[in-house]
């Protein structure tokens, strides 16, 4: 038989029955046999007793692919041609054919002796006998057993299941040793948060005491690492109870009385009152009768006090019994038994007599005792004790240092930031813990070792000088040092290649790559006749160098003629210029000191060319040509569709630039580095510098954050916003580390943006177009005259600038010689504005002035030059998705250009690295502010990019030593707060600035 023979036709055979048509499908780790017949269903035991005896001869593995996941039953249906459901429906474990093939031996030996009769035998009792029979081997951690249990609920979703043993811990032979390991394979991603919850309650009702706890991956078929890895808690529900017990925990002291009395039939309820355990007793099965109802006190009162001895619960000091005729569920402080008992009995515990078990757990976490702080906020935030033994709930650890307390919290499921750190901030400030004043909650995954999330309280004013550092966690564990590793693999491992077919398959590579190299027509075939001598074979390669060099050649020919006719061509066409006017000098502000360099030029030099279509000294005024629009007036309130209330602060004036003697390349940096002037000339070095992208340009208002510090205390802070439309980190970096001298850089800098400024897969055109600029050279000529600065860094096209450095002499000398022979560089700004202003208008003619309806939107706040005098730009329009998509394309995550090649390591993260290390040395403050993003913007391409950013700045802050608060998805269903898709308006910006002025985790205090 070939080892991969149809399965189909393989069925067909074993079953050997012309008028029975089967049908064969996987799924999971099932194999579904359909057998139909034309007017009537197949008998089924002919039908089971001829897969049973197939099944016996052949290892059904044979097959299936070598990449198949294992099947571990097989699932028979019978039914007539035409029928919807099946007449009858048997199950085949696949490790239980011995006693299957027992089962069919016993009925041919019954119907021997009936002389050919067949007797009747039951065959439901024997599925449920050998279902019983797997999971008793389940219980006992056999692998396969498991993975058979958690297919029978796993299959059904179409997800394959494999189990494995790993071992831990071997120097440690006091600890759990084995940690289970469970592989779900599917033909999609399976859903993590649908399948943890069933798999991790399915594991915990088997009880497994051997293993420490469990791992679960999710993998796609065909693909060579798992989507997603999570970790189970395996520690039996006795145990936790025992543990808690241990803490006083009155609901689980009782249920362990119920399993003490069980046996007794028995049942309890308790409460604890002034040191001292009530427990009431009653038969739960009673007669009807007093006398025989009231439980037996001897047998009640030994098994109670060997399990309280045992457990010894701190602060109990004793165990009073009751005896009762009657059910008394609910006792009260009031009522802690019933009014009439038959019997009671009190017992001393272990507590009365020792001095360390005396205390309460509450008084204990009072006084800082960490283990029964942890107990207490467990117990918390696990309420519900039936689910947290059933799943194993939220697991906690707590470290105090210096005057707070930090708490990390971890479950199967990621705890939800806000219920989690509002119940765990309650529970500390109701424990009014010696020496706390306040605490840091953190949240993450069981297996992980950094936070997803952090959030923080205050229970008294504090001074936040700097960023407070994240202390060291274990990995979900009491024991360090073993986290989760990638895992990765098929659910079966692929034998091992031939050596034939490892020939072959480099072969296939080979000729592929030679057919790759001959399609870019760059390289040519050469012959490997053996007949060719080298003589020949090496006039036959010069012939074909020449043959290329040739072609190139000419090619190269013909280009030059047709630049130099296109450059003489153009130089005839356009207009003459005309004499410039002449322009009257205006006092020169006091320039900004950028580390020492001053980049404004003289009257002589400045002859470069303005994108706007000027070209003037450093003293000259320059106003755009633009008409005169009304800004938003100074209203501090709007009303939303649903009638609410947005705040927004008042409009501020106008930024002014009457001068700029920068040239970046970037007109907006040129402005800003000038307003920024002004701003510091007129009010000062600002308290707080708020930096990014358009998103922080819009997205922070500077007044909003100045009143939110005053409300908190910190009045008189000075606020400047320094977003630059299209900043990246890299951007961001140089402004902080090299345009803005120490002396004038404010103490707290707010980096506010998101995961599209650290891309690094991206050209970073606003980087590149500032490293060209006639300013940035000069900057870079002062660094290298001063070794204490690091290069900048500069990746134009993706290459480093180093070399253009060296050559850049080179460049211009070529540069000029070439200018000098053309007709129209020399009124190159005059061709762009003839090109745009001639040519381009008799194609695509551009409306004169601007509509009625442009106007309108200006004045209400739609101006994207409007910038204030504190950088901040308000906008009032309010993102409207029926609207907006009328004249705005919807542009999908994965065909978006800022998300192009999307990764984190690469020059933007050295821009971070660089930027936080120089802030630390300085002795200042970075935050970074993950800006909200609306929930049209966050579809599943652009959210998974955004958790591998918000994973990414979390391990960042605690590396590099800065703040990190992430506000991605807090309004993201408020629409009224955006003015597109990804960009705040006045009122976000308000409500954004409010939330990170009451935050405590700021460090506002640093000015």
């Amino acid at each position: 038989m070939e080892s991969r023979q149809d399965l189909q036709q393989w069925w067909q055979q074993a079953i050997s029955l012309a008028d029975v048509d089967v049908r064969v499908r996987v799924r999971g780790n099932n194999l579904y046999v359909l057998c139909e017949m034309q007017h009537q269903p197949p008998e089924q035991r002919l039908i089971r007793s001829r897969c049973i005896r197939a099944l016996l001869k052949t290892d059904i593995t044979q097959l299936l692919p070598a990449t198949a996941p294992p099947i571990y039953q097989v699932n028979l249906y019978g039914k007539a041609a035409g029928q919807a459901q099946p007449a009858w429906v048997r199950v085949i474990y696949l490790s239980q054919l011995q006693e299957y093939a027992r089962k069919v031996d016993a009925v041919r030996q019954a119907a021997r002796k009936s002389n050919g009769i067949p007797m009747p035998v039951s065959e439901g009792p024997t599925t449920a006998v050998l279902a019983q029979s797997n999971l008793q081997l389940a219980k006992q951690g056999r692998p396969e057993a498991i993975a058979r249990q958690l297919s029978e609920f796993l299959s059904q979703q179409g997800i394959a299941v494999r189990a494995t043993v790993k071992a831990l811990f071997k120097d440690k032979q006091e600890l759990p040793l084995r940690r289970l390991v469970l592989y779900c394979e599917a033909a999609y991603s399976p859903d993590p948060a649908s399948l943890i919850e069933p798999i991790a309650q399915r594991l915990r009702q088997l009880e497994l005491t051997t293993f420490r706890d469990a791992v679960v991956y999710g993998q796609v078929q065909g693909e060579p690492e798992p989507e997603w890895k999570l970790r189970i808690d395996l520690t039996p529900p006795t145990q936790i109870l025992q543990d808690w017990a241990r803490w006083g925990d009155v609901e689980a002291m009782v249920r362990l009385a119920n399993q003490a009395l069980a046996g007794q039939q028995v049942q309890v309820s308790g409460i604890v009152q002034d040191m001292i355990l009530h427990l009431t007793c009653w038969r739960s099965q009673p007669t009807g009768h007093v006398q025989f109802d009231l439980p037996p006190q001897q047998r009640v009162l030994k098994p109670l006090q060997v399990l309280f001895e045992q457990l010894a619960p701190q602060g109990i000091h004793a165990l009073s019994v009751y005896g009762a005729a009657d059910i008394y569920l609910n006792p009260t402080p009031q009522a802690v038994a019933p009014e009439t008992v038959g019997w009671r009995e009190r017992l001393d515990l272990p507590a009365a007599s020792h001095p360390q078990l005396a205390i309460a757990t509450a008084m204990l976490a009072r006084r800082g005792d960490l283990g029964a702080i942890s107990f207490s906020l467990t117990r918390v935030l696990n309420a519900d004790l039936e689910r947290k033994l059933t799943t194993g709930g939220l697991r906690l650890q707590a470290r105090h240092r210096d005057d707070l307390l930090h708490v990390m919290v971890d479950g199967t499921v990621l705890p939800t930031e806000k219920s989690t750190a509002s119940l765990v901030a309650d529970c500390v400030r109701t424990l009014k813990i010696s020496g706390v004043n306040g605490v840091r909650i953190y949240g993450r995954r069981a297996g992980e070792k950094r936070p997803r999330w952090k959030d923080g309280y205050d229970f008294t004013s504090r001074a936040r000088l700097v960023p407070e550092a994240t202390p060291e966690f274990a990995a979900s564990e009491a024991y360090v040092g073993d986290l989760i590793t990638q895992q990765s693999g098929a659910l079966l491992v692929r034998p091992d290649l031939s050596s034939d077919e490892l020939r072959q398959l480099w072969q296939k590579m080979v000729q592929g790559l030679r057919g790759l190299l001959l399609g870019t027509q760059i390289f040519s075939p050469l012959s490997t006749a053996r007949s060719i001598s080298r003589d020949v074979e090496r006039d036959r390669i010069d012939a074909a160098w020449f043959q290329e060099l040739k072609l190139a050649s000419i090619w190269g020919v013909i280009g030059i003629l047709v630049t130099v006719c296109a450059d003489q061509g153009l130089g005839v066409v356009m207009p003459q210029p005309q004499d410039a006017p002449k322009v009257v000098r205006k006092a020169v502000p006091q320039e900004l000191s950028l580390s020492g360099l001053t980049l404004a030029k003289s009257a002589s030099a400045n002859n470069s060319f303005n994108r706007n279509g000027f070209t003037g000294a450093s003293g000259r005024s320059v106003t755009a040509n633009r008409p005169n629009v009304k800004l938003p007036e100074s209203k501090t309130v709007a009303i939303d569709q649903q009638g609410k209330q947005l705040l927004s602060s008042p409009v501020q004036p106008r930024g002014q630039v009457t001068s700029t003697q920068y040239v970046f390349n970037v007109p907006q940096l040129n402005n800003k580095l000038a307003l920024y002037e002004q701003f510091v000339a007129q009010s000062g070095v600002p308290d707080i510098l708020i930096i990014g992208s358009s998103r922080a340009l819009r997205g922070l208002d500077p007044v909003a954050l100045q009143d939110g510090l005053s409300a908190q205390g910190y009045s008189g802070r000075k606020v400047f916003n320094f977003g630059v439309n299209g900043a990246t980190a890299q951007m961001v970096d140089l402004v902080v580390r090299r345009l803005i001298p120490i002396e004038k850089l404010p103490k707290l800098v707010l980096w506010a943006d998101g995961a599209r400024a650290f891309n690094s897969g991206r050209v970073d055109v606003t980087y590149n177009a500032i490293a060209t600029s006639k300013s940035y050279t000069e900057l870079a000529a002062k660094t290298d005259q001063s070794p204490a600065i690091d290069p900048p860094l500069v990746d134009l096209s993706n290459t480093s600038t180093l070399l253009a450095t060296q050559y850049e002499r080179w460049n211009q000398q070529i540069h000029q010689t070439l200018a000098q022979g053309s007709a129209t560089y020399p009124r190159r700004a005059n061709l762009v504005d003839w090109l745009r202003d001639d040519l381009l208008t008799k194609v695509l003619p551009i409306p004169a002035a601007m509509s009625a309806e442009q106007l309108a939107a200006v004045a209400s706040g739609e101006d994207l030059e409007a910038i204030d005098v504190n950088g901040f730009l308000p906008l009032s329009a309010r993102f409207n998705p029926t609207t907006y998509y009328q004249k705005f394309a919807r542009v999908t995550g994965i065909n978006d250009a800022d998300y192009t090649l999307f990764r984190m390591q690469g020059r933007q993260t050295e821009a971070l690295k660089l930027t936080a290390a120089y802030m630390q040395q300085q002795g200042h403050s970075l935050v970074f502010v993950n800006l909200p993003l609306s929930d049209d913007y966050l579809d599943g391409y652009r959210r998974k990019h955004e958790a591998k950013f918000q994973q990414f700045m979390v391990q960042s802050a605690a590396t590099f030593g800065f703040t990190y608060r992430n506000l991605s998805e807090t309004w993201k269903m408020e629409r009224d707060y955006f003015s597109d898709p990804s960009h705040l308006n006045r009122y976000g910006a308000y409500a954004v600035s409010q939330h990170l002025a009451k935050d405590p985790l700021m460090p506002w205090g640093a000015q």
